[in-house]
């Protein structure tokens, strides 16, 4: 916002914006989880193919398809693009613990990181979340599109 020069009005319609992404980006993910009923990565590995096999991470005790992680954040980062543009990221979110900040040349190349994450740690499939992703990008231009201004 700073970096933008936001007054108080278009912060706060951004701020709304992203609060509506980041709740209703669970309620689609968790609807759909419980649709689809995917088993993870983790329980078809042990089943068909190695029964010692551990993903990094402990897989949640819920469905896989579609992706919680990006659930969130795809809906989130798409309305920030649609305000900002896809413009370069800074994360510092842990120098407080001594921490190198991350660079990324755009939202979206931090989003596909995060999501990516998820199926090196073993909890997800690829294709879960490219479909998660686009998902989350629909839900965020109808939220990016809301008008918020009042009349």
């Amino acid at each position: 916002m700073r970096s933008h020069n936001a007054r108080l009005g278009r912060a706060a319609e951004v701020y709304a914006k992203t609060g509506i992404a980041m709740k209703d980006g669970p309620i689609n993910t968790f609807r759909g989880k419980f649709q689809y009923n995917l088993i993870r990565p983790v329980t078809y590995i042990q089943r068909h193919i190695d029964p010692t096999w551990q993903s990094y991470l402990a897989s949640p005790p819920y469905p896989e398809y579609p992706s919680g992680l990006v659930g969130i954040n795809a809906p989130l980062t798409q309305v920030l693009i649609r305000e900002f543009g896809d413009v370069p990221v800074t994360d510092n979110a842990f120098a407080w613990k001594g921490l190198p900040t991350r660079q990324y040349p755009s939202i979206s190349a931090m989003r596909e990181e995060a999501a990516y994450s998820r199926v090196y740690a073993g909890i997800h499939y690829p294709f879960t979340q490219i479909a998660s992703i686009e998902m989350g990008k629909e839900l965020g231009n109808v939220i990016a599109d809301l008008d918020l201004t009042p009349n």
